[in-house]
């Protein structure tokens, strides 16, 4: 397949249909599989990770519009191209300026038009990084173009400008990637993580327009000169230093600032008592000074708890529904007693849904939670992931015979959860059993602790134990239970916090709960401490705060009573 002016007619294009060799037949092929497996790929992709704001409002009519609008448009391009294709293949000699414009012309309508599918699809389903999806697959298409040009009329195309579009199309995925990562957060952070992919889209848009020319024309333009070339290399280098550079500063503000305690959590005057203005229907969140909202905790901290290799309704006690609280820890002959008992309250066999933060590795963590589930007894767990930044889809748990909320960055779990709480405590209904593991027991309460390490500047356990957060901070959760739960307990240092908490008025009472060790509420209301460890109470009194412990064994009956 050769491409090849007419030399009467510099504005109309010959083609042979021919090929003649295996290298042309397989980029011939390239060119049409392409679209084939990114379209499909995209689209599966934004259907197994919908917006948050799709979730809730659904397509935008405008977006859905403009969509069939671009398949138009396309289609009219390729129908125009087919046509010129046609008539400089049959009668080359008939060919004229006008059918060389209309060809010339086509291409630049599917151009437009593949942008406007790709801009109304993303409008429709409230997701940006569709369109950088969809410019990175035009770019390699465009490549491939160019290089099946270039392989056979070798002063069509210059080498610069295949490397334009590679490295271009290199920089779109990152940059689509990064709007990815961000498409649940608010307008703010998603305008910072997308700021390299408007930047790069300039770019693109002059790439493009030149291209749409050099494919079906030999002409010797500024591009075809070392001056023109220059211009090219400092767009390609533009596009490096903007995607290496200023685009991913903003990227990492926006996401970092997207880490707080809980998204609706509010910041109170640092110099007032948190608890002189506590609104119990609302997540309040204890003063930090001097600190953004947190990210992620210490890699120390996380590796112990998992291995390297308005607020919600209150659920009443007297529904019975069985709740397994888990301090953490992996010790191996502690797994049945820890295990064990939900996995018998939920039935035989039963399936559990594992809430799991994903942070990157969200698969591989579930499945350390899911080996520990089925070495203790058959079951069979099922993945529930949620992005950072994300909110849980409360339809994934329809059928669940059990649910785990496992561990990890206890604000983000809140910050998922917690909206939702109604919604998940109606699902789960006074049998389906709830365990939660480190964080998932945190955020089982109803005002639920979630990290810090300092009092009102002061320290009062280890920084390592704080989430990166710094001052004590309190939260919407789930209104499980009525008192707040501390975790890792012996092993962290936070029995001290959640005497802090207690102390402050930030809770009025609270249950700390070391490693490798459970506070268990059966089906008939009873309370008992299961385990190696201890749990510990802390109440506040008229002398100020009181604290006891219970190992194994222990049953107090009004633990759970705020």
């Amino acid at each position: 397949m050769t491409f090849a002016p007419v030399d009467t007619d510099p504005t109309c294009v010959s083609v042979s249909l021919t090929v003649d060799t295996p290298v042309e037949l397989l980029l011939i092929l390239g060119v049409l599989a392409i679209p084939a497996v990114a379209i499909p790929l995209i689209a599966r992709i934004a259907r197994m990770n919908p917006t948050r704001e799709e979730q809730r409002l659904g397509h935008r009519p405008a977006g859905v519009r403009l969509l069939r609008w671009g398949i138009a448009v396309t289609t009219v391009g390729i129908l125009g191209f087919t046509g010129g294709v046609i008539l400089g293949a049959t009668t080359p000699e008939l060919c004229d300026q006008t059918s060389g414009v209309v060809a010339v012309s086509a291409i630049a309508l599917v151009l437009v038009g593949a942008l406007m599918i790709g801009g109304g699809w993303a409008a429709a389903i409230r997701s940006s990084w569709v369109v950088l999806a969809t410019v990175a697959t035009l770019d390699v298409w465009i490549f491939y173009v160019n290089l099946l040009t270039g392989l056979f009329q070798d002063t069509s195309v210059q080498g610069v400008l295949l490397l334009a579009f590679a490295i271009h199309a290199i920089c779109s995925t990152i940059a689509g990637r990064w709007s990815f990562t961000a498409r649940d957060l608010g307008p703010i952070e998603r305008a910072k993580a997308g700021e390299a992919g408007r930047s790069l889209a300039a770019v693109w848009v002059f790439l493009v327009s030149y291209a749409a020319v050099s494919v079906l024309r030999q002409e010797s333009g500024i591009l075809n000169t070392p001056a023109g070339s220059a211009v090219i290399g400092a767009l390609t280098v533009g596009a490096l230093a903007v995607t290496m550079g200023s685009g991913f500063t903003k990227y990492a503000e926006a996401i970092h600032a997207a880490r707080p305690a809980a998204d609706q959590a509010q910041t109170p005057d640092p110099r007032t008592d948190p608890a002189e203005s506590a609104d119990l229907a609302a997540p309040i969140e204890a003063a930090r000074p001097g600190t953004s909202p947190a990210a992620r905790p210490s890699a120390r901290m996380r590796s112990a708890e998992r291995p390297a290799a308005g607020g919600p309704r209150m659920a009443r006690m007297s529904d019975h529904r069985p709740i397994f609280l888990m301090g953490g820890g992996w010790q191996l002959d502690a797994r049945d007693l820890m295990y064990g008992p939900f996995l018998a309250a939920a039935g035989d066999n039963p399936t559990v849904a594992c809430i799991v933060l994903d942070e990157g590795d969200g698969a591989q963590q579930f499945d350390r939670w899911a080996t520990a589930l089925t070495q203790t007894a058959p079951c069979t767990p099922d993945p529930v992931l949620i992005p950072i930044g994300g909110l849980l889809d409360v339809g994934a748990l329809a059928g669940c015979d059990g649910l785990l909320v496992c561990g990890g960055l206890t604000p983000a779990y809140a910050a998922a959860l917690s909206p939702v709480a109604p919604e998940i405590i109606d699902m789960l209904g006074s049998h389906v059993p709830y365990a939660g593991f480190s964080a998932g027991a945190a955020v089982a309460a109803r005002r639920a602790l979630v990290g810090g390490w300092r009092r009102r500047g002061v320290p009062v356990c280890p920084e390592d134990s704080g989430e990166d957060l710094d001052e004590i901070t309190v939260t919407a959760g789930l209104g499980l239970v009525s008192v707040a739960v501390d975790v890792h307990a012996a092993q962290w240092g936070t029995l001290a916090r959640l005497i802090a908490a207690v102390a402050g008025g930030l809770v009025t009472s609270g249950v700390a709960i070391d490693e490798n060790t459970m506070l268990a509420v059966g089906p008939d209301g009873s309370v008992d401490v299961r385990g190696r460890g201890r749990v510990h109470r802390v109440r506040s009194g008229d002398s100020g705060v009181r604290v006891e412990s219970f190992a194994a064994g222990a049953a107090p009956p009004d633990i759970l009573t705020g």
